[in-house]
Order: structure tokens, then C-alpha cells, then sequence
């Protein structure tokens, strides 16, 4: 019978055990859910339960310790503490959250005391060794601020030890942190001049701080701006991994990951951001312009809309609602879209009122259907919204070109240039542009300009057979400046590719001339005229050539067809008249020397010339009057003995 008693009791009071035990878990899994949501008086309501059915239960007392922490109750949170260590007066951990709550208190003896307990269970305790030398450095206790720090950084490199170290102390910053620092501020301050210093000196800051997260992230965008997305993602990475809560390091990897047109693993990164920082719109904002990039207009416009259901006034919402509508074509609606952002005005530092990309694409569209008139306005609508924007312009090029050319055509220079300019800055290699600016600059005799413009297009296709003019031009002013082998490749080269060119063979012969070889000379003036037979300024040249050689009939039958092809040029009746006077033909001699005084009366050789005829016609005074004037005019030549 007593057996059968004692078991009877045995049971009943296993049934209250395990009863009591199922409901202490529910209430700690209750509290547990309150705690996460940071519902900490009903987490602490729950704990409080639980350690009612169960006193010993020094999870529950950590538990609502931490809770009471968080709700800056200390005093409870103290005594919740001080049973927790009373209960399991060897658990480092213990010790360590203690710890932590003293020195948000600010009782940092208690703190380091504490601490020090932690240590002396756990000796390897690497976060409490840290922690305790960043509590020495807010007392100013800098040589144990510093071994602490030291102590936990050769236990364990991938400690965050390196992470904070100048919180630490003011001392120790000074000592150990203040290098990669001065590197690290130095890096910023060339980023924008210099990327590939600014690079070196984030590199060097690593070195003396592995664990500088802010640096790699900082190396990570100057590498972005330099073309090295591999070197930026790794980059990232690691700061990702140094500092693992940081939002704008995943957006970061992700723009990267996204140009590389890596869309999933971009948007792994957004997402992340989002998730830790859910109020900042710009992780939100760049997950968005993902899924521009991956043409997912449905999903964007969905998501748009669903946000402007529930605030209205969302500029970023029309955005980038207005962005699906341009990716779609639509641009009256994209319009409405983009006005309701300019009349928003978000504060944010993003310009959201830039129509330019608008007008930028609905540009393209007119482009693409010949529209070139209507693709010009929305290209200067693009540029006076945002006159320093980066976008692409290549395919703009074509309508400045073509109305370029039309302006060229109708002598309006000036507006062409215009135009024209605008095409070799969206498409620097547009040669045809530089050989039009080339003409237009040599119409308005603009010379340098027309210099620059043509050597560039020969440059740029230097075997284009429609570039013979602009050879002919530097071969010409090669000339003038005296650089008579260049000026000879040029003009070959023109005459290479545009065999008929008779200028060119005229400009090769002086040249030539210039050079010494007159027979070539001679060759090249009997090309052009035999290419052009009206073509004066050969027949004056080669007439100058055969008066030189003595071949006094073929000169002045050169100079009598310049004549009757130039009859306003002094200089060829001049020639002319000397070689009738040294063939005795004074009457004809000073016809052409009066005809050259009456187109230029101040041709002081002609006056002189004319004064030897009247000499030897014995006419003395008209010579003398002649001599006299002369040397008036140019006191180099001499008035001859006996006329003085």
C-alpha cells in the first residue's frame, strides 16, 4: 500500500514538472517573439513569468536584463544581472553583457572590473579584451588602452579591434591610427584630381590598416571611376566584410555589378541595403533603375503606382514611373510624369526636376525617324536643362552634320561652324566634319582655324581620295612657311589621289621651283595648263621660268596670256615690257610699263625700268623724272650717274 502511495505521488509530481516546464517554454517563446520586435515591456512581462514558475532559469534573468537595458532600465537590469552571475558565477559571458550595461552607464571602473572577471574565465576572450581597452582610453589610460588593443588584434586579425581603434582613445589614435588616417584623408582629398594617386594612397592606409573598411569602400569607387570594375567589386567586398552593416556598400557592389550588366547579383545587393536601412530611398531608387536597365517596365510601374496609391506626393515614385515611360516610347505621358516631380520638389539629393534624359531619348526617336529638325530642339532642350551632362551624343551627331553641311552650302559659316563643332565633339573621329569645318574656316580665310580642321581630317583617314583639297592646303601653307619637303609630300599625296587636280600641279611646281629643280617645275606648270587651259597664275609662273632659262618668246607669250586671261594684274605687264625692252621693242616696252603704273602707280621697278628705255631713246628728262621718282619710292635703287 505504501508503494503504490509513493508512486502514486512520484507521478503526480512529474505531471506538475513537466506541466510547470511547458508552460515556462511558452512564456519564454512569447518573450522571446516581444524581444525581437522590440516589444520589450511584454517581453519583460513574459520573462518575468516564466522565472516565476522556474527561479533558476538564468536565461530568462539575462534575457530580461538585456530587455531593461534596452529600455535604459538599468537598476533592474543590474539586479537581473547580479542574479544571472549568482546562478552561473563562471560564465565569461555573464560578466561581458554586465559589462557592456556598466559602461553604458558610464561606471566604467565597474566596467573594466567586470570585464577583467570575464577575462580571467575566458582568457581568450578577444571581444572582451577589446572592449575593456576601448573603456581604458575613455579614462585616458592609454599604454593599457594600447595593450589591450594589441592583445586582442594578435588573438584574432578578423576582430573588429582594427575597426574602431581610434574610438578607442585620443592617445591611441595618435599612435596607431593616425597613419593610414593622414593616407586615408590625403586619398580623398585627390580623388577628384588624381584618380590613380588617390588610389596609391588608399592602397598605402590598407597596408597600415587591413581592417580600414571606409578605406577599401573609398578604393572601391575611385577604382568604379578609374574602368576597374573587377579591382572595385573586390574592393567592396571587403569592406562588406570588415563591416558587414553598412547599406551603402552593397548599393555600391551593386551599381557595379549592374553596369557589368550583372542584374541578379546587383539586385542581391540592393535588396540587402534595403533591408538595412529600409527608410533610405536611394538603395530603393537604384533596385528601381535596375530593373529600368533590364527592361522590367511592368514590374517598375507596378511598384510606382502602388506607392503613389499609398502617398501621392512620392517624387520618386513618378520618377521613375516617368523613366518606364521613356524605355516605352511614351513621352507626352513621361512628360506628366516628370512635371509632377518639378512641381514636388523633393528634398533629396537626387535632381529628379532634370528633364534631360527625356528629351535626350525622345531626341533619339526623332533621329531615327528623320526627324532631324525636331531631334536638334530636344537636344539643346537636353543641354540647358543640364549643360554639363554626360550622356552619350554620338547619335546626334548626324542632324548637326547634315544641317551643318546645309549652312556650308547657303555661306552661313558661321552657324554651320556652329553645328559643326557640335559633331567632332560627339564623334571625335568624324573626319568629314573636320574637312567641311576645313573649307568653311578657308572661305572665311580664317586660316589657322582651316589649318587645324584639315590636318585633322587627314589624320583621321589620311588614304581618303576626297581629301585632296585639304593636302593642297597644307601643302600651300607649308610652302609659305618655307617647308618645302613637307609641302612636296602634301601636294604629291593630293595629286595621288586626285590626279586632275591642276592647282595642285601648279603649287607642286613652285615647289619644285623653290626647291632648285626647274625642269620638274617646268612639268608641273604644263600639267595644270594642260589640264586647265584658262588657268592663269601657271601661264604667269612658267613665263617667269623661260625668261630666266633666256627663252625670251615663250615668256612673253606667257605673259600675253596671263593677260588676256588676268589683264588686271601690274606685275605681268611688267615682265612683259622688260623683255620687249631688252628685244630693242621700246614703243611696246613702254606701253606695258604705263599700263603696269596706271594698276599700280606706286611699282617703283617699273619706274625704273621705264626710266632705262627713256635713256636710250635719249628722252633724258622723262628718264630723269622716272629715276627721281623711283628712288623716291625705294631708296635702294639708285638714280644712275648723270641724271641726278
Amino acid at each position: 500500500m505504501k508503494t503504490r502511495k509513493t508512486l502514486f505521488f512520484w507521478m503526480l509530481f512529474m505531471l506538475f514538472t513537466v506541466t510547470a516546464h511547458s508552460q515556462d517554454t511558452k512564456y519564454l517563446e512569447r518573450a522571446e517573439k516581444y524581444k525581437a520586435q522590440n516589444n520589450c515591456e511584454s517581453a519583460i512581462s513574459e520573462y518575468t513569468k516564466a522565472i516565476e514558475l522556474k527561479p533558476d532559469n538564468s536565461n530568462a534573468y539575462l534575457a530580461r536584463a538585456e530587455c531593461y537595458e534596452m529600455i535604459d532600465k538599468f537598476d533592474l537590469a543590474n539586479a537581473d544581472y547580479l542574479k544571472v552571475i549568482l546562478l552561473k558565477p563562471s560564465d565569461p559571458v555573464n560578466y561581458f553583457k554586465r559589462a557592456s550595461a556598466y559602461e553604458k552607464q558610464g561606471k566604467y571602473d565597474l566596467a573594466i572590473a567586470d570585464y577583467t572577471m570575464a577575462i580571467v574565465y575566458k582568457p581568450k576572450y578577444v571581444e572582451a579584451i577589446y572592449k575593456r581597452g576601448i573603456v581604458y582610453g575613455k579614462l585616458g589610460k592609454s599604454e593599457l588602452a594600447k595593450s589591450d588593443t594589441l592583445r586582442a588584434l594578435k588573438m584574432d586579425k578578423s576582430s573588429i579591434a582594427w575597426l574602431n581603434l581610434a574610438e578607442s582613445s585620443a592617445n591611441l589614435k595618435t599612435l596607431y591610427y593616425k597613419s593610414a588616417y593622414n593616407d586615408f584623408t590625403a586619398a580623398k582629398d585627390l580623388a577628384e584630381t588624381s584618380t590613380s594617386k588617390a588610389i596609391d594612397f588608399y592602397t598605402k592606409a590598407i597596408k597600415t590598416n587591413p581592417y580600414y573598411s571606409e578605406a577599401y569602400y573609398e578604393r572601391g569607387l575611385a577604382n568604379s571611376n578609374y574602368g576597374d570594375r573587377d579591382q572595385a567589386i573586390a574592393d567592396f567586398t571587403a569592406a562588406i566584410g570588415i563591416n558587414p552593416e553598412k547599406a551603402e556598400y552593397y548599393v555600391k557592389r551593386g551599381s557595379v555589378y549592374q553596369k557589368n550588366q550583372n542584374y541578379d547579383t546587383a539586385l542581391s545587393d540592393y535588396n540587402k541595403a534595403i533591408q538595412l536601412s529600409p527608410t533610405d530611398e536611394f538603395p530603393f531608387s537604384q533596385k528601381l533603375d535596375c530593373y529600368i536597365a533590364m527592361k522590367k517596365y511592368d514590374l517598375v510601374q507596378a511598384e510606382c503606382e502602388k506607392i503613389i496609391q499609398a502617398k501621392a506626393d512620392s517624387a520618386i515614385a513618378y520618377y521613375f514611373r516617368g523613366r518606364c515611360y521613356i524605355g516605352q516610347e511614351k513621352f507626352d505621358v513621361a512628360m506628366v510624369d516628370y512635371n509632377k516631380v518639378v512641381q514636388l520638389k523633393p528634398k533629396n539629393s537626387f535632381n529628379f526636376g532634370d528633364y534631360a534624359i527625356l528629351f535626350y531619348n525622345r531626341g533619339k526617336k526623332y533621329i531615327s525617324q528623320g526627324k532631324n529638325d525636331l531631334a536638334i530642339d530636344d537636344y539643346n532642350q537636353t543641354i540647358k536643362l543640364n549643360p554639363n551632362s554626360k550622356l552619350n551624343f554620338t547619335e546626334f551627331a548626324k542632324p548637326f552634320f547634315n544641317r551643318g553641311n546645309k549652312y556650308s552650302n547657303e555661306g552661313k559659316y558661321d552657324l554651320a561652324n556652329n553645328d559643326l563643332n557640335l559633331v567632332v565633339k560627339f564623334t571625335p573621329n568624324q573626319a568629314d566634319a573636320y574637312l567641311r569645318l576645313g573649307r568653311n574656316y578657308l572661305a572665311q580665310k580664317k586660316f589657322e582655324a582651316c589649318f587645324t580642321n584639315y590636318k585633322k581630317a587627314i589624320e583621321l583617314k589620311p588614304d581618303n581620295p576626297y581629301y585632296a583639297e585639304a593636302y593642297l592646303f597644307l601643302g600651300s601653307v607649308n610652302e609659305s612657311q618655307g617647308k618645302h619637303d613637307v609641302a612636296l609630300t602634301y601636294l604629291t599625296k593630293a595629286i595621288q589621289y586626285k590626279p586632275g587636280y591642276f592647282e595642285v600641279y601648279f603649287n607642286r611646281g613652285i615647289v619644285y621651283s623653290s626647291l632648285g629643280n626647274k625642269d620638274l617645275s617646268l612639268a608641273d606648270y604644263n600639267k595644270a595648263v594642260e589640264l586647265k587651259a584658262d588657268y592663269a597664275e601657271p601661264y604667269f609662273n612658267r613665263g617667269l621660268l623661260y625668261a630666266n632659262q633666256g627663252n625670251s618668246d615663250l615668256a612673253k607669250s606667257d605673259f600675253s596670256k596671263f593677260i588676256e586671261l588676268k589683264p588686271d594684274y601690274a606685275g605681268a605687264y611688267y615682265s612683259r615690257g622688260i623683255i620687249y625692252g631688252n628685244q630693242g621693242n621700246y614703243d611696246l616696252a613702254i606701253s606695258d610699263l604705263n599700263k603696269c603704273l596706271e594698276l599700280n602707280p606706286k611699282e617703283a621697278n617699273a619706274l625704273y625700268s621705264r626710266g632705262v628705255i627713256y635713256a636710250k631713246q635719249n628722252k633724258t628728262d622723262l628718264a630723269k623724272t622716272d629715276f627721281t621718282a623711283a628712288n623716291k619710292l625705294n631708296s635702294n635703287i639708285p638714280i644712275p650717274k648723270g641724271f641726278e
